[in-house]
């Protein structure tokens, strides 16, 4: 049986690409710098990037392997073992 391998687009959330529109001359440094929090995608985790390598450097989340020079992937059985775990836990 093959080894399923998931990456980290499919684990964590992926924010949306928006383009920043113009905005009018007198609005405040506030509102300029406000952004809506658009997901393009909501990955297997429902969390960031950030907070997926948070935890694997915590020890929380199985470490990742490489597949080569740029592709680093995890175990799916080991992170779906993981969920399960996190449910359990929740309950």
């Amino acid at each position: 049986m093959a080894q399923r391998v998931i990456r980290i687009n499919e684990l964590a959330n992926t924010p949306a690409k928006m383009a920043t529109p113009a905005e009018p001359a007198t609005a405040t440094k506030a509102a300029k710098k406000a952004k809506p929090a658009v997901l393009a995608k909501q990955g297997k985790l429902k969390v960031s990037r950030a907070t997926v390598w948070r935890w694997v450097r915590e020890g929380r989340l199985p470490a990742p392997f490489k597949l080569g020079k740029n592709v680093t992937v995890w175990d799916e059985d080991l992170i779906d073992q993981f969920l399960v775990a996190q449910a359990v836990e929740g309950v």
